[in-house]
């Protein structure tokens, strides 16, 4: 599929278009047949749009001619009219009106009226679960906040303009009359007054409505009036330090009609979440209809690293009968990836056409294999924090055609034993996929660990400058007191100190947080050839920098 976009804003005065193009596919047969569609909205005024849009599938063709208009008429209020057609060469047709209105103060007023109509409402061979439907539909609203209350006026009228010879066949299977009308050209109209509320308490939210209906409809048996009456209760979920979180809800409906009787619902329900990089949820709910039925069910959620799971155990009990009807659901979505960085599993996508991003953690030297406390935060945009640790790799799906960031940086919730440092591949970066491409974001880091305490040195090495030789920082006072960030698989600091090498063994006495007390550490001479081969390499890149150092140094102390 091949789609070619060029977008921007409703009213900025850009022009808007778009188009696509494929092959489609049947699930019963291997026929594949052309299929594009494409789409222009033109902003004439910065009030007034036209957009026009054309499709062919299956041989059909379509094509849909619509306009926008808004107008901010002053002291007298605010209106939106919108109007389109639409034609189709197998027969179809329709047509759409919408008008709102509203001026603070004032109630708001609301049209809606849509029409289609086509071949197959005049035929017996539905065949296509996508012929047109044969109606006519019309709706009004009249809403206004009285005394807090939300109040709504409603009338719809439906005519239904199919012919008998579409009528539901009792005598027909349910398979062939799946398509066919259960009324033929039929009007319903409902009125509706309506008024519903929401009061704050604290932490909770009590969510009330009420209101009352008149049906009348010349397909059915009678006209029909009822009311309904519902309540709901819940709290507002509050995070803790550990991103823990829950929530309760309480809710009951009563309805009633002259045609059904009355009907009673209730639930209550409690859900427990977990937010530390991966949304994690449990519930249970227990609710009933009148006094006939009572449900259960106990629900569980991971949306994870590498795809969402959501699995739901429930119970329906009928006390008349004394049955049990018990069930288990389960689902579990990803993204795959295959390319030549090998096959990556993510999160499940949400787009048609995706792309991905795949972040993966390199570059680490052998002496660091050993150490599993560094962690790191990815993410791009839309998606959810991930955390990261040594070598890990993460696939992030991400819709195709849209612009975004894809970021990487140290964790904000991960361990703090010490301090990660990312070489490179930290930042963020913008990002724009093309369905089905692949962005690879190598990342490489070290883990330091960082110790306080005091430096007990050779008498004959004190005069001279101390460079450490395995530390990414390192700072000694006079007395000997020092502060020190090391690799976190090194247990040896290693210093050079004019032309003497040093070994100083590292323990810990205290730990506090990410520091690390080593109380009075013995340094001792050491040779050339006692030194790793790493350090060696260090220490002959750092003499001859540190050479001037120790001969000003010399000078200094010369009597």
């Amino acid at each position: 599929m091949c789609r070619l976009p060029k977008t921007g804003g409703l009213t900025d005065g850009n022009a808007q278009w778009f188009l696509q193009a494929g092959k489609t596919t049947s699930q019963v047969s291997d026929d594949e047949s052309s299929a594009y569609q494409l789409g222009v909205r033109l902003p004439l005024h910065p009030q007034y749009e036209l957009y026009a849009g054309l499709a062919n599938a299956d041989d059909v063709s379509a094509f849909e001619l619509g306009n926008n208009w808004t107008a901010d008429l002053g002291g007298v209020g605010n209106l939106a009219i919108s109007a389109s057609v639409f034609r189709n060469d197998d027969g179809g047709k329709g047509d759409m009106q919408q008008a709102n209105w509203s001026n603070p103060g004032w109630p708001t007023l609301g049209f809606y009226r849509t029409n289609s109509d086509g071949d197959a409402c005049t035929t017996d061979s539905r065949e296509s679960y996508n012929a047109l439907s044969c109606y006519e539909s019309i709706s009004a609203t009249v809403s206004q906040n009285f005394v807090g209350w939300n109040m709504m006026l409603g009338y719809t009228r439906t005519q239904n303009n199919t012919d008998d010879s579409l009528r539901w066949d009792k005598q027909q299977s349910f398979e062939n009359n799946y398509l066919r009308q259960t009324t033929a050209q039929s009007i319903s109209e409902t009125v509706q007054l309506s008024a519903s509320r929401a009061f704050v308490m604290r932490d909770w939210i009590l969510s009330t409505s009420v209101g009352v209906f008149h049906r009348n409809d010349n397909g059915g048996d009678n006209d029909d009036n009822g009311l309904y009456l519902s309540f709901s209760l819940s709290d507002t979920p509050t995070m803790d330090s550990n991103n823990n979180s829950h929530s309760t809800n309480v809710s009951t409906d009563y309805r009633y009609s002259e045609q059904d009787g009355d009907q009673t619902s209730w639930q209550l329900s409690h859900t427990f979440y977990n937010d530390s990089f991966s949304h994690k949820e449990l519930g249970v709910t227990v609710g009933g209809l009148n006094t006939d039925t009572i449900n259960s069910a106990v629900n569980g959620r991971w949306d994870g690293q590498y795809g969402n799971v959501y699995a739901t155990v429930s119970d329906s009990y009928d006390r008349k009968n004394h049955d049990h009807l018990s069930a288990f659901t389960g689902t579990y979505s990803s993204t795959l990836a295959v390319s030549r960085y090998g096959v990556n599993l993510g999160a499940s996508g949400t787009d048609d056409l995706l792309g991905a991003v795949l972040v993966d953690v390199k570059g680490f030297s052998e002496q660091d294999e050993e150490s599993q406390d560094l962690q790191l935060e990815a993410r791009v945009a839309g998606s959810r924090t991930l955390q990261l640790g040594q070598s890990d790799s993460v696939l992030f799906p991400y819709p195709g055609f849209q612009s975004g960031f894809v970021e990487v940086n140290d964790s904000s919730q991960g361990n703090q034993q010490g301090t990660t440092n990312i070489i490179n591949g930290a930042g963020n970066r913008e990002l724009m996929l093309l369905p089905g491409k692949l962005r690879y974001r190598e990342v490489s880091a070290s883990f330091n660990y960082n110790y306080i305490g005091r430096l007990l040195l050779p008498a004959a090495v004190k005069k001279f400058p101390i460079v450490g030789l395995n530390s990414a920082m390192l700072l000694v006072a006079e007395d000997g007191g020092f502060t020190l960030e090391i690799n976190g698989s090194e247990k040896e600091l290693y210093l050079l100190s004019g032309q003497q090498f040093l070994k100083c063994p590292l323990s810990v006495v205290k730990k506090r947080a990410s520091i690390r007390y080593s109380g009075d550490v013995t340094c001792s001479v050491v040779t050339y050839s006692q030194l790793p081969e790493s350090i060696q390499v260090q220490a002959q890149l750092k003499q001859p920098k540190l050479r001037g150092n120790v001969q000003t140094a010399q000078r200094e102390v010369a009597p």
